[in-house]
């Protein structure tokens, strides 16, 4: 029975380890496939021995078959500008990430322009300015897309290279990384942080320009609320941290499920995002009163920092709670058979 386990597990870790190398879309077919070939490949070379087959039987058979990289090539294509590994993901972000950035590009366009909107300036100029503007933006996003899974298609090509593949023989199959229950990376919480993280990036561009001017009954343009000193000194930090998050969501999107280089990438960004919050809530208030701001309105700009305080509050807790998540999936995680 014990002997039974192992094989099992060495056969799903070796089908996952082949997985990790395929695109998406298919690849748990493709891992029961290849697991429940080798458990037949395997019945079929005991049947006539006489014995129970072992794990040592199973490591040989798979020596045999090769090294998990080299069967992953007959699932792949030729090689792209973005490969079939990551095409996939590449796909899911530009369809999710794209969209999103210019909804929300024309909507603060169009009201920083609604604000400071210029008598002289027609309707139409208006519109090709914001079109123009918004679709710029998202050729600059699509276009910082491609270089980026570029990037990583030429890293990961060019690590593989250098590594190469050991001999069939040469390698031993318990070694691979055990498949973790649970431990699967989800599409859906990554595609969210690079567009949540998308949208705070061009939140903190557009802000500090268009956000404290409203025009006056008169037409001419006065301040109702500035933003203090200490919140701008610190935009560039919540610029580096949300780079840093789509980052990371990037890099997860081209991993299979959690190991030691995912765990340490997460926990880190974490981090960062909560070293963030906590110095955010040092500048307390964030947002001042303008000269031009209606008399009493100042109930509003109170609210706006409460919102903005309990935001980072938020953060830290659930950055925290996260971090912890990481940390103990990562000391619980199976250790790999030597």
């Amino acid at each position: 029975m014990r002997h039974a386990e192992d094989i099992t597990d060495l056969f799903a870790r070796y089908a996952a380890e082949v997985g990790r190398h395929l695109p998406w879309r298919g690849r748990d077919d493709i891992e029961r496939e290849i697991a429940a070939t080798l458990a037949d490949r395997l019945d079929d070379r005991m049947a006539g021995s006489g014995r129970e087959a072992t794990a040592e039987d199973a490591a040989a058979l798979l020596k045999e078959t090769g090294h998990p990289r080299k069967a992953a090539v007959s699932y792949l294509a030729d090689t792209h500008l973005v490969g079939p590994a990551l095409y996939p993901m590449f796909l899911l972000v530009c369809r999710v990430a794209l969209p999103v950035l210019a909804a929300v590009l024309i909507g603060v366009l169009t009201l920083s322009a609604a604000l400071g909107a210029d008598p002289s300036t027609g309707f139409f100029e208006h519109l090709v300015r914001i079109l123009g503007s918004a679709a710029g933006g998202v050729l600059q996003a699509f276009a910082l897309i491609v270089i980026v899974f570029a990037v990583m298609e030429r890293v990961d090509a060019r690590k593989a290279s250098a590594a190469g593949l050991p001999a069939d023989g040469a390698w031993d199959p318990r070694t691979l990384p055990r498949v973790q229950p649970g431990s699967k990376i989800k599409i859906s919480d990554q595609v969210a942080a690079i567009v949540g993280n998308t949208i705070v990036l061009a939140a903190v561009v557009l802000l500090p320009r268009f956000a404290v001017r409203n025009p006056s009954i008169a037409g001419r343009a006065v301040v109702v609320a500035i933003l203090s000193e200490g919140f701008l000194r610190l935009l560039p930090v919540v610029m580096g941290v949300a780079i840093a998050q789509i980052v990371a969501a990037v890099f997860l999107l081209t991993r299979r499920s959690h190991t030691a280089a995912t765990i340490a990438v997460s926990t880190a960004v974490k981090v960062l995002s909560i070293a963030a919050a906590g110095i955010y809530l040092t500048v307390y208030p964030y947002v001042l009163a303008g000269p031009g701001l209606p008399a009493g309105a100042e109930l509003g700009i109170e609210v706006v920092n409460k919102v903005i305080r309990a935001g980072c509050v938020l953060g830290i807790v659930f950055g925290s709670v996260e971090v912890a998540t990481l940390l103990v999936r990562y000391f619980r995680r199976p250790v790999s058979v030597a």
